[in-house]
């Protein structure tokens, strides 16, 4: 993959992100679901966002950098699961038919996306004080109890 192409995926999954986080954020103030309040919900919107425009940033200098591929996908997977979940509220309150994918996206945002989000996460983060990297995988055993304990 050259690095164009590779800058204009990352940037489109940005993108994306962008649209799955505010989108989340206005249905669910729009429907009134009460999920959270706006400022609890947005802290961790404006977080997935920051790491998935991180790593659009550093695949655009760097298209072979793993690390700029790993906060792009982490961004992109933390505003699916909050969109999934806001989605899911919605098929539930809705009045009439349900909607589409209802059951299998309320599924897989409430249950299984945390763990992804973890394994893809988790490695990105210094093991040491140091900055250093432990041998093996470079987790330490906080991170792994951690994980764990999910």
């Amino acid at each position: 993959m050259n690095a164009r192409s590779a800058a204009r995926i990352a940037w489109t999954a940005a993108a994306v992100s962008a649209a799955l986080g505010i989108g989340g954020l206005f249905f669910d103030w729009l429907g009134g679901l009460g999920m959270s309040s706006p400022v609890s919900s947005a802290y961790p919107m404006v977080w997935a966002l920051s790491i998935s425009l991180i790593g659009a940033l550093v695949v655009s200098r760097q298209a072979r950098n793993a690390l700029g591929w790993l906060f792009t996908l982490v961004g992109l997977l933390t505003t699916f699961t909050f969109a999934g979940s806001v989605y899911a509220d919605f098929t539930r309150t809705a009045g009439g038919r349900p909607w589409p994918a209802g059951p299998a996206i309320a599924w897989l945002s409430a249950g299984w996306l945390w763990i992804p989000i973890r394994c893809f996460f988790q490695p990105a983060a210094p093991s040491r004080r140091d900055g250093a990297s432990q041998p093996g995988l470079g987790w330490d055993s906080s991170s792994w109890r951690a994980s764990a304990m999910r």
